[in-house]
């Protein structure tokens, strides 16, 4: 072998390291561009007086939380709010009102981790009517409202909980939740998509995200919300790039 040739598996290996940390950079890049858009979103909401109510919602290792992260970490946080699933509490009254301080204030954003989905068992029949009419109520206030599902399949969920099974760190946040929902997928999804189609609407759409790449999820939400609302200065050469990652408005599959 000549003195300066590298063995052909350290030269693979560096070039994947390369591709990897290209990749990496140009999703930084694409996702500063569209987070630069939101904050532009946020002062036409803001000078508009208008209401944004984000409902972010997908079951375990969808990746929603870094989802809400990625829509709120450059924004005004004096106008924004995120009201995450473990700050809910009923304390015995009726199971929408305990939203009702949370919701945005004219010129403001909210992003719900789950909203008021989250809050569905116990009287589940009865809950899941009492949504769209209380959604129709809020839209007929002024609000605007996007529900976003982070949809993950089956052999991309398995890989998750492989991969967390592999880490010492993260087998600790690793739930019996996310096995159970592994073990009865076809449930889960049937269960899911019951839900969505008695909460679809015209006036408070869902978006169906494909969450089997994270990143690209996250890229999804943020230029979805860009080109369901107008606003002013935004950046229409940008959006038309990224048509082919707009979330798909929900569509049933299966009537029930």
């Amino acid at each position: 072998m000549p003195r300066n040739a590298k063995p052909a598996a350290k030269t693979d290996e560096n070039e994947r390291a390369a591709r990897s940390n290209k990749k990496a950079e140009r999703y930084k890049d694409r996702l500063f561009a569209l987070q630069t858009e939101l904050a532009k979103l946020q002062k036409h909401i803001y000078e508009s007086k208008s209401r944004l109510i984000a409902i972010v919602e997908g079951g375990e290792l969808s990746g929603k939380n870094k989802t809400i992260r990625s829509l709120s970490e450059r924004l005004d946080t004096s106008i924004c709010s995120v009201v995450w699933q473990k700050e809910r509490a009923s304390n015995g009254k009726w199971f929408l009102a305990q939203f009702a301080s949370r919701l945005p204030r004219k010129g403001e954003i909210a992003i719900f981790d789950r909203g008021w989905y989250g809050a569905l068992n116990g009287e589940y029949e009865r809950r899941i009517h009492q949504i769209p009419l209380f959604e129709q109520a809020l839209i007929e206030e002024g609000f605007i409202i996007l529900k976003f599902f982070l949809k993950v399949g089956k052999e991309e969920l398995n890989a998750r909980i492989e991969k967390q099974k592999s880490d010492p760190f993260e087998r600790l946040r690793l739930n019996e939740a996310a096995l159970k929902k592994y073990r009865q997928y076809d449930e889960y999804a049937k269960a899911e998509e019951e839900a969505l189609s008695r909460t679809h609407t015209p006036y408070a759409p869902w978006f169906i995200v494909d969450a089997d790449d994270k990143k690209e999820a996250r890229l999804g939400v943020l230029a979805t919300i860009l080109t369901a609302i107008d606003y002013k200065g935004g950046d229409q050469k940008l959006l038309r790039a990224y048509e082919k990652a707009i979330a798909q408005s929900y569509a049933p599959k299966v009537k029930f």
